[in-house]
């Protein structure tokens, strides 16, 4: 189901990407080809990933690489901010990741002159609270189309496994997205520590 869930417009337009940089721009072709790498390896991952667990870390290092080659895609029209302290901590894995996609994906790749979208995380006392948010075209949470909940209902379905757990959604046309997911501290505590050092 996992695997299932790599869009396979985004695996040929990366492709044909990097046939293209690599005559042209060669330097950008070698890094694009990193982050390709690193966000296959990730969802791959993913997929036997112990107890559906993985790291905050591993986690914002395949939305760096999805962003990455999204940006030298679009150039200017996409700009990420991340506002992330070096910390780790274990969280359902896969629930980061797909709420970016979905930003840019339905968010700022249909507005024109593009947009930003900002990935932001937050310690409280008994969550850690990541947001991420954008300034795209929005949408009605109550008329959402089948192709963007598939993304997000998966997520959803994910965090529910998991006690302490949520994800909030706040969006309207023309407005941009945001969308809060928080991660219940205690839980994970008990669990093994995650390796988030593999390269």
């Amino acid at each position: 189901m996992l695997l299932s869930q790599i869009r396979f417009h985004f695996f040929y337009h990366t492709l044909n990407s990097l046939q293209a940089l690599i005559i042209l721009r060669p330097q950008e072709a070698y890094k694009m080809a990193g982050d390709f790498a690193r966000y296959l390896r990730f969802t791959l991952d993913a997929a036997t990933a112990a107890g559906g667990m993985g790291s905050f870390k591993e986690e914002m290092r395949a939305v760096r690489a999805y962003a990455d080659i999204n940006q030298a895609q679009l150039g200017d029209r996409l700009t990420m901010v991340y506002r992330v302290a070096d910390v780790d901590f274990p969280l359902p894995v896969l629930t980061i990741q797909p709420v970016v996609e979905n930003a840019i994906l339905h968010g700022i790749k249909p507005k024109v002159g593009g947009g930003t979208v900002t990935v932001s995380l937050q310690e409280q006392e008994t969550h850690w609270q990541v947001t991420v948010e954008d300034d795209g075209v929005g949408f009605d949470p109550m008329e959402v189309d089948e192709t963007r909940s598939i993304g997000l209902g998966n997520v959803r379905r994910r965090l529910c496994r998991f006690q302490g757990c949520s994800m909030r959604i706040e969006s309207a046309p023309g407005k941009g997205t945001r969308v809060v997911l928080s991660y219940l501290k205690d839980i994970f505590e008990i669990l093994p520590a995650v390796d988030s050092k593999r390269g």
